[in-house]
């Protein structure tokens, strides 16, 4: 999502006035109060039976975000902004529920299979070589059982998009809300 905000002629004069600090301030509050309002969205996209699944989306916002580090640049999807002991607290918990049940469970570690899907898969084996994006890899056995564990169809796809679209009107009046609340009172010191 990008969005340009202008507003009143009188504020435009004031931010020129305000330090590039003010400014950064501003639009790190003002994406932060948006980006909750997204991460709702997406997260009321997830069918009530999943309701693990709610807990593995998320938002952060880069620290310095751009080439020239002075963007402010903000994500929000499954597992974005969870830390990798949260991560991992989550996923012991969801095996504990598993019991004697094959498989790992969708946790945050994994929950970009169920809404994507996966390719067909199998055990015995591991990719060797490229792991780039659209390249093939070759496979190489490693004298362990090979058996097919199936294909994954995607259950939940397009819940980010909708999620985004169901939301970004009143993220971006949320953030030139709050954009200019901060600025406001900036401006008032």
């Amino acid at each position: 999502m990008s969005a340009t905000v202008t507003g009143l002629p009188e504020l435009d004069r004031k931010l020129k006035d305000l330090a590039d600090k003010t400014v950064n301030k501003a639009m790190r509050a003002g994406f932060g109060a948006g980006l909750r309002v997204i991460v709702k969205g997406i997260k009321s996209e997830v069918p009530a039976q999943y309701k693990d699944a709610k807990r593995a989306i998320g938002g952060r916002i880069d620290k310095k975000g751009g080439a020239n580090r002075d963007e402010v640049r903000a994500r929000a999807g499954v597992g974005v902004g969870m830390k990798k002991e949260k991560i991992d607290k989550a996923s012991a918990k969801q095996k504990g529920k598993r019991a004697k049940r094959k498989g790992v469970g969708i946790g945050a570690r994994n929950l970009h299979w169920f809404i994507l899907g996966t390719a067909e898969r199998s055990t015995g084996s591991k990719r060797t070589g490229s792991h780039k994006a659209g390249a093939v890899s070759q496979r190489k056995l490693t004298g362990k059982p090979v058996h097919s564990t199936g294909r994954m169809p995607p259950e939940l796809a397009g819940i980010t998009k909708g999620g985004f679209r169901k939301s970004e009107q009143t993220a971006i009046q949320t953030i030139r809300s709050k954009i200019n609340e901060v600025i406001m009172r900036e401006a008032a010191k």
